[in-house]
């Protein structure tokens, strides 16, 4: 049996209409969709996602990856994660993970895809509007220009 696809879904940074149209048709073909969920059980991306996309007919996965400094808890949360997605794909069936923003700035999904990549599974990420870029529209304001470059900045929660 063909293993599933996993895809890391941008959903944007509230807004449904600013998700992408790639994003809307890959959540529309994908059977699975895994989404982080907070202490209380709710989950923001979830709720952006079905504004625009009809998610009836869908198994929800929620993931439990909470947000803390204790690295053995993040490795436990994330490898449980991976696992719940793991068995989705090795039933063939494509997994979409929601991410608030974009999925390869700060977000779980990075973590899940790294972990499910090392054992051989395939992905793919779907970019999406980020916040500080939405703020920008907002807002009528450039990012950059000719002479004043955008610089990115990482930081380290140590």
């Amino acid at each position: 049996m063909q293993k599933g696809r996993l895809y890391g879904i941008s959903v944007g940074p509230g807004d449904p209409e600013l998700i992408t149209l790639k994003a809307v048709r890959c959540m529309q073909s994908c059977p699975v969709i895994a989404t982080p969920r907070t202490n209380d059980k709710k989950s923001l991306a979830l709720v952006i996602a079905s504004g625009e996309v009809d998610l009836s007919g869908k198994q929800i996965e929620y993931l439990d990856l909470p947000m803390t400094r204790d690295k053995d808890a993040l490795s436990n949360s994330r490898t449980h994660a991976a696992d719940c997605i793991a068995a989705h794909l090795d039933e063939g069936r494509d997994v979409a993970v929601l991410n608030l923003g974009d999925a390869s700035l700060y977000s779980s999904y990075s973590y899940l895809c790294r972990i499910l990549l090392g054992r051989g599974y395939e992905a793919e990420t779907i970019p999406g509007v980020t916040s500080f870029c939405a703020c920008a529209a907002v807002l009528n304001q450039s990012l950059t220009e000719v002479d004043q470059p955008l610089h990115v900045l990482i930081g380290s929660m140590e």
